[in-house]
Parts: structure tokens; C-alpha cells; sequence
């Protein structure tokens, strides 16, 4: 999200952090990649963020052969989906008695059995949520802020919580919740990133100071022995994770170039329409993102800029760097309890699909847009690797119901 801001960092007071694990890990792309200062006001508290690392890539391709080669095409991938269902969304029991307002799946593994989702209770989330082929459990993650970011196609959900003043990983599978602890030398803040098909999960730890976080990983072997990560063992260790199961998500400096993963770089292009743009995922040979136009954005300033700038979803070809403006791509806007407003990140796939906020954008094929109910809005945020699974949310003010939706 263009507004994200990582809360309680280098002792900040501050009300638990708003955002799931997956804004939270692209907070920390954006501290591997550039050093900056970010604020915003949040129900009316100011939340500093400060940015310092080493730039770093690390790239999804969900479907790309391990050696880099675009993946053999299938019958399913040959079709483009053309139309979208919305599912019916069972929850577990046990949400009302931790003060549960609301459910938001945050992402989906490769294959679509497994879907997460964070809960919200004012600002903080009390419980993280698993579907395993459409049944529902709270996953038993103790602590002040559960916050899932990934789940793998062997149904190993990876996440990170907030305890006794820190940020903590962990991740879960058959009923059992492993802690991934701290590196030596690194007692303040450690977060998983990505999780790849294998089990291992790589992340980033800070030092007491909170400069530049270290890059580390928990080998599925044996998640209770961290690896600090040396730049040589971090670049290994990235192309471990361009595998399917690999987490989507990508780093570009301010020139807009991208480590593919593959041992080439890209210089994605601003497209024409746009005069900005914000790269948020990559698979295989594809990466996405948004846009818009700056005079736009300066001539709305204040709390009501997001509400109405035009960003544009964006899907670039990674081979030549060329992009191009598929649709809209709105902003969301949640009243009531827990109030919240920003921009959800569009995902892609190894074949090219792009998913926005409302719409799918099948590679090949015409958009299909989100079917909603009773008036609300369709806020996408994730899909499986051949995009018929879809996850999200739909609201209208504070009403906000968890949105799956099978696509084909």
C-alpha cells in the first residue's frame, strides 16, 4: 500500500499496528529499498517509520521452472477465466468471544485449498484465520497482534504476532504452532517475509539499535536454529524462493529497476496515462502494480488525496520492461470501528494475470469484474497461481463480509 507504515518501530509509542503481515512486509521492502522517513496520521496518533537496509530482490514465480525458463504451458492455462463466483464464507466459532469486528482474507496458497485472514478488533488483530478447502479454524497464535502473511501449498501458514513489546515469527501446521526465534544479537523486532514450498522462511531481523535489519532464514528442517544471511548466502537463498510457493513480492530501487530473480534486471517503463508508478508483485516473467499523475495527486492534498486520486492497475513484461494501464484501480475507504482507508497491492501470476481491486485481467483474455452483494465493494488482494481463486473482502461503510471467489 502506498500509505503503509510499520507501527510500534524503535520504541514509538503508539496503538498496535493496523496493518496485516503482508502490509507489514512491504513496509520492510520498502525499508530494504530505500532510506526514508514516512508519516501519517492514524486515528489521530502520528507513527514515524524509519527506512535503512541494503537494497535486495526477491522474487516470486509461482509456477516458473527452477531454472528461470517460463513454465510448460498446461490445458487450464491455455484458456483465459472468464467469469467469477462469489462463495459462500464460513467462519469458525470462537470469534465473538475475542471481540472479532470483522474478517479480511489476506492471501491464498498456490493451489487454492488454503486461504488466510486477519480479524480486526479495533486496531489490532486478536486471531488469524485458515481455510483448508472452504473449512474454517482460528489459528492458536497467542499474543496482542496475529497477523498470517503467507501459507504454502502444503498448508504451512506463516505469520508474524506481536508480544511483550516486539514483533515475533511463527508458523503453524496440523493443529501444532512453532515460535521462530530471534538470531542471536537480534532481540528486538524479527519478521517473515515469504515462505516457500519447501517450508523455509525467510525474513529480516533487527539489531538493538534498529539500523539496517539483517536477512534471515528458518530452514524447515529445523525452524528453532535462524540463519543470519550473509549478502553471498542472501543471493542463494533467493533464488531457493523463485519456486512455486514462493510468496509474491518484489523490490525495485527508485528508478524503477527489477532483480527478476533470474540473474537479469529489468527497467520497467511508465507507461503512457501515468506519469508514476508503484510496482507491488512479480511471477515468473510478469509484475504489476499502480500508477497515476502527479499534478493529480499535488492538487489533492491532505486526507482527502487518497480518497480520489485515479490510480491505475499496471501489468509490465519483465523480458522487455514495456507496461501497460489495464483499469482502475480504487482505493478502499472503512468507517466505523477500526477505521481505515489505502490502497491494496494488485497481484499477478507466472501466466500474466493481474488482479485489481474490482477486476480480474486474465493474460489473453477481457477483464472480468468481481461479482459483489447487497451494494458493497469488492476489495481483491490475492489469488492462486491460475487465478481461480480469488480472495478478499466487500464493504460499504463499516460492514465488511470476507469475500472468496471461484473464477474460470
Amino acid at each position: 500500500m502506498d500509505e503503509n507504515v510499520r507501527d510500534l518501530l524503535a520504541g514509538v509509542p503508539a496503538p498496535p499496528p493496523t496493518r496485516s503481515a503482508a502490509d507489514l512486509a512491504q513496509v520492510a521492502r520498502r525499508r530494504i529499498r530505500r532510506r526514508n522517513i514516512e508519516r501519517y496520521a492514524l486515528a489521530g496518533v502520528m507513527v514515524a517509520a524509519v527506512a535503512v537496509a541494503t537494497p535486495v530482490a526477491v522474487a516470486n514465480t509461482r509456477g516458473t521452472a527452477p531454472n528461470g525458463t517460463p513454465p510448460a504451458a498446461s490445458p487450464r492455462a491455455a484458456a483465459p477465466i472468464t467469469q467469477c463466483r462469489l462463495q459462500k464464507v464460513a467462519l469458525p466459532p470462537g470469534l465473538a468471544e475475542k471481540g472479532v469486528q470483522r474478517v479480511e482474507p489476506v492471501g491464498v496458497d498456490p493451489s487454492g485449498r488454503y486461504v488466510i485472514a486477519r480479524t480486526w478488533r479495533d486496531y489490532s488483530s486478536p486471531a488469524a484465520i485458515l481455510w483448508t478447502d472452504g473449512r474454517p479454524e482460528i489459528v492458536p497464535v497467542q499474543g496482542e497482534n496475529v497477523q498470517p502473511a503467507a501459507v504454502n501449498a502444503g498448508g504451512l501458514v506463516m505469520g508474524i504476532v506481536y508480544a511483550n513489546g516486539a514483533w515475533r515469527s511463527w508458523v503453524y501446521r496440523d493443529g501444532k504452532v512453532t515460535q521462530l526465534p530471534p538470531p542471536p544479537g537480534h532481540p528486538v523486532d524479527n519478521m517473515g517475509l515469504a515462505v516457500n514450498a519447501a517450508g523455509d522462511v525467510f525474513g529480516q531481523a533487527d539489531t538493538p539499535d534498529v539500523g539496517t535489519p539483517d536477512l534471515v532464514v528458518w530452514r524447515a528442517g529445523n525452524h528453532y536454529r535462524p540463519q543470519i544471511l550473509t549478502p553471498d548466502e542472501a543471493a542463494k537463498v533467493r533464488a531457493e524462493f523463485n519456486n512455486e510457493g514462493a510468496s509474491a513480492w518484489l523490490l525495485t530501487d527508485e528508478a524503477g529497476r527489477v532483480n527478476t530473480g533470474k540473474g537479469t534486471v529489468a527497467q520497467l517503463q511508465t507507461p503512457p496515462g501515468v506519469d508514476w508508478i508503484q510496482q507491488t508483485a512479480v511471477s515468473g516473467y510478469w509484475a504489476t502494480g499502480y500508477g497515476g499523475l502527479r499534478a493529480q495527486r499535488e492538487a489533492q492534498p491532505g486526507g482527502t488525496a487518497a480518497r480520489k486520486l485515479p490510480y491505475k492497475v499496471i501489468r509490465w513484461d519483465l523480458r522487455t520492461g514495456q507496461g501497460a494501464v489495464l483499469g482502475d484501480h480504487p482505493v478502499y475507504d472503512i468507517t466505523g470501528p477500526g477505521a481505515i482507508s489505502g490502497i491494496s497491492n494488485p497481484d499477478v501470476n507466472a501466466k500474466g494475470d493481474a488482479l485489481s481491486a474490482i477486476q480480474l485481467h486474465p493474460a489473453g483474455g477481457k477483464p472480468v469484474t468481481l461479482p459483489t452483494t447487497a451494494g458493497l465493494t469488492a476489495n481483491a488482494v490475492a489469488m492462486n497461481n491460475t487465478a481461480t481463486v480469488v480472495v478478499g473482502y466487500l464493504y460499504k461503510g463499516p460492514t465488511v463480509r470476507p469475500a472468496i471467489w471461484t473464477c474460470r
